[in-house]
């Protein structure tokens, strides 16, 4: 594997195989968009859920490799899910370091792997677009938003923490007020992987154009986004590239599809994607074939663009059996299993991180008990 700090790229040739370096924001960064999706198969109430999940990332904090117990829960976490539905479509929680006060990361849960809305709603709305509200737009410059973004943006903005955890009743931007209005040092990392990977940015964004007003001028807001794809238009991309110039991260692995989108020259490539290097390769399936190409139309005459400053993470397929219910199971053949793999398992692997997160905890089949247990309660 190597880190590469150029385009996307699909080849497999071409590495250097040298050791990847990360920096400790980086690092941090990725430990906290992975705490993020604790609880996610919790069924609860909003407030049942983020009393539970406060007490998971708690404890995450004091028992993962590398926290040192060094961080407190400052506001969140803060839960929404759209009515009617079962589980939780937004999460999001900002922690403060203990040993040095001025340091804050904001995480931001990525798609709920459980919820059936968060997929159709939060992710696959490309095909239409939303003005970025925060910069007047011209005939020659439009930043625009996918409406998934959107969606997710404005959820972020209104949701608050329920009674009896940090920052309760707050809105996200009333919390950073209220806990950094004397503190002009501060610095506030965003971060999120997957759809997280492109909210991340894009509140970052937010917070910068907003800081002056709310009297949070001296904040440093920067963000480290993994796995996402693009948040909006090339118009907007460039928006975001001069405001974070320096403070804007973007870490990818290019065996993710998820990264591809919503770049249509990329998107077209998917179908192959598992079809280079060493045997075997991997194609998709009729209808997920069907899916790729549908997908792939949304994003066509959108110009959808990557923010820079990425970091190119040259994955390598994944062919080991592991054993489900007792039985070996092809997974890593089947095109879904080596894109999941891609998108979740490997980016603490390449980062050398795989002793840090417990993936394997997080997303295995042992939280289905969990999940139906969390179901019967709330019936």
């Amino acid at each position: 594997m190597s880190v590469d700090n150029g385009n996307d790229s699909d080849s497999d040739s071409d590495n250097d195989n040298s050791a990847p370096s990360f920096t400790e924001q980086q690092k941090i960064a990725l430990t906290f968009s992975y705490m993020a999706y604790l609880g996610f198969g919790d069924a609860g109430s909003d407030r049942q859920n983020a009393h539970h999940i406060l007490s998971e990332i708690k404890c995450a904090i004091a028992s993962w490799p590398g926290m040192d117990d060094d961080w407190d829960v400052v506001w969140g976490p803060a839960v929404f899910a759209l009515p009617g539905t079962v589980f939780d479509d937004a999460f999001l929680f900002l922690v403060r370091q203990k040993s040095d006060p001025n340091q804050y990361y904001l995480a931001i849960r990525g798609t709920n792997p459980v919820s059936i809305p968060n997929w159709i709603i939060w992710d696959f709305q490309a095909k239409q677009q939303k003005a970025w509200p925060f910069v007047t737009p011209t005939e020659e410059f439009q930043p625009k938003i996918s409406e998934s973004t959107n969606f997710g943006f404005n959820t972020i903005y209104s949701i608050r923490p329920p009674i009896g955890v940090p920052g309760q009743q707050l809105t996200l931007l009333e919390g950073l007020h209220h806990e950094l209005k004397d503190k002009p040092d501060a610095k506030v990392c965003v971060t999120g992987h997957s759809l997280g990977g492109a909210l991340a940015p894009t509140v970052a964004l937010w917070l910068t154009e907003v800081q002056a007003d709310q009297e949070l001028s001296g904040v440093e807001f920067s963000t480290v986004a993994f796995a996402g794809p693009t948040a909006g238009n090339a118009d907007f991309a460039k928006h975001s590239n001069e405001k974070l110039k320096g403070k804007s991260t973007r870490i990818a692995n290019h065996l993710d599809i998820v990264t591809h989108a919503w770049v249509t020259e990329s998107m077209e490539q998917l179908t192959g994607v598992y079809c280079k290097g060493s045997l075997p390769w991997v194609l998709p399936t009729a209808p997920t074939w069907w899916f790729i190409k549908s997908l792939t139309s949304q994003s066509i005459d959108k110009q959808y663009t990557h923010i820079e400053d990425a970091i190119i993470l040259q994955g390598e397929k994944y062919w080991p059996k592991p054993k489900l219910f007792g039985i070996d199971y092809p997974f890593a053949l089947l095109y879904l299993g080596q894109a999941v793999y891609q998108h979740v398992w490997s980016y603490p692997q390449l980062m050398g991180m795989a002793d840090r997160i417990p993936t394997d905890k997080l997303f295995s089949v042992g939280v289905i008990p969990e999940i139906i247990s969390s179901l019967v309660r709330r019936r």
